[in-house]
């Protein structure tokens, strides 16, 4: 996932969607929000759309 995802927008994933999430003990709400931008990212990437999978 290398193209869709660099190391840098990894890590800026986790910093904004995961950390806080997980230091506030919201572990659900950690991972969805995880899933939803590496999936966003990747749709992206590849021009496809999203639209009613989020929410």
């Amino acid at each position: 996932m290398e193209g869709a995802i660099t190391d840098g927008e990894a890590g800026m994933i986790l910093d904004e969607y995961a950390i806080p999430a997980f230091e506030n003990k919201e572990y659900s709400k950690g991972i969805k929000n995880t899933f939803f931008a590496v999936a966003s990212e990747v749709a992206n990437e590849y021009g496809l759309k999203l639209k009613g999978l989020f929410g």
